[in-house]
């Protein structure tokens, strides 16, 4: 195994974004894997610019789902343990319908499975984890929410500032400190 020098480290402080990964294994001669997992252990992150999709959705679809997802739908911080971060915004509806979830799994992406229930009733869940996707989620419903509108503008709140941390080197201590709080405000707000 060969070891890393302080040139090549040097040069995996310059990342930015996913593609520099590419551009670096190529300079250094390792894999992309391999200068990716070593960037993440020195806790060095790159990230892409959201891409915002959801003006394309049509407005019926947006209000249909924010009406739903106020009903049936949470947002949250989960526990996460790799890396920095410490939490991973997160988004779910729970619904025995699931054609009801494959709309939202259509306009939003992610990934819908079965989940356990008390009783003998089917269950399914839809959740997303991606940030671009949460965002765009996020900015179609947000406007006819009602119930979860609280919950919607934290989570915007927390992926913005999430992006500003898109940095080459260790999050910052008030973004951490802001993530937690954060993941305590969402589970008071579930709680309502």
């Amino acid at each position: 195994m060969k070891h890393w020098t302080k040139e090549e480290i040097a040069l995996l402080k310059t990342i930015k974004h996913k593609s520099d990964f590419d551009l670096i294994a190529s300079k250094i001669g390792r894999t992309r894997d391999s200068v990716k997992i070593k960037a993440n252990r020195i806790g060095i992150f790159a990230y892409s610019d959201l891409e915002e999709w959801h003006d394309n959705i049509p407005l019926q679809i947006k209000a249909y789902l924010s009406g739903h997802f106020d009903g049936e739908g949470c947002i949250r911080l989960t526990k996460k343990h790799s890396g920095n971060l410490r939490h991973q915004l997160t988004v779910a509806v729970s619904s025995a319908n699931k054609p009801s979830l494959k709309l939202y799994q259509k306009y939003f992406n992610g990934a819908i499975r079965d989940k356990k229930h008390f009783t003998n009733k089917p269950m399914f869940i839809w959740q997303i984890r991606k940030q671009e996707d949460i965002f765009n989620f996020i900015e179609s419903v947000l406007p006819f929410s009602i119930e979860k509108k609280e919950q919607l503008i934290l989570g915007k709140e927390w992926i913005e500032r999430r992006l500003k941390e898109a940095k080459t080197v260790k999050l910052s201590n008030n973004f951490l400190l802001f993530s937690e709080k954060a993941a305590d405000k969402f589970k008071q707000l579930k709680k309502l």
